[in-house]
């Protein structure tokens, strides 16, 4: 993971939000959008694999913190000058947030609900705000929140079964090296 997030540095378009915003508009441009940009694949893959080392109700605080940062950041995307370093902050999201899926494991939900939350907030705001005016900014933020809840879900459901495989591993060992 932390690989991944490493990578999105080095990929120039992320460092820009990736471009292709000067003729989106609607719910399927929302839908779309953050699987053809490494930045969200790799935050909310991170953000998923995160929760999973954290304990049950960490999930769902993690979703609703990333709904709350998207949403918040959206309407704030309605404001285009309002965050100078958006994009900056986007990008060392993608890399905190691929740090703590890698190391962190179980921290307080507090500190990991206003860090999704915040960094949520950013990628929902550089993407509104290249939204042009006259495309409905409720309705990319719509698709856009729906499929950045989908990639958190996915990351979720590979650190489970990742979590499954390491424990009948050691399940395995541990009847190898005890027989009945």
């Amino acid at each position: 993971m932390v690989g991944l997030a490493l990578a999105a540095v080095l990929v120039p378009a992320t460092g820009h939000a990736h471009p292709g915003h000067e003729s989106v508009s609607g719910i399927m441009a929302g839908l779309m959008h953050p699987w053809t940009g490494l930045d969200h694949v790799a935050a909310m893959l991170a953000v998923g694999l995160w929760a999973t080392r954290m304990h049950n109700p960490s999930k769902m605080a993690l979703l609703g913190a990333t709904a709350a940062g998207i949403l918040t950041g959206a309407f704030l995307g309605s404001y285009p000058d309002m965050l100078s370093y958006g994009e900056t902050i986007t990008v060392v999201s993608v890399i905190v947030l691929g740090l703590f899926a890698a190391v962190a494991g179980d921290v307080r939900k507090p500190f990991a609900a206003i860090l999704v939350a915040l960094f949520s907030l950013f990628h929902g705001y550089v993407h509104t705000a290249e939204i042009p005016h006259q495309a409905s900014h409720l309705a990319f933020s719509s698709g856009f929140l729906i499929s950045m809840l989908g990639l958190q879900l996915l990351g979720m459901a590979i650190g489970t079964l990742a979590n499954r495989i390491r424990h009948a591993q050691l399940n395995l060992q541990f009847s190898r090296s005890h027989p009945c």
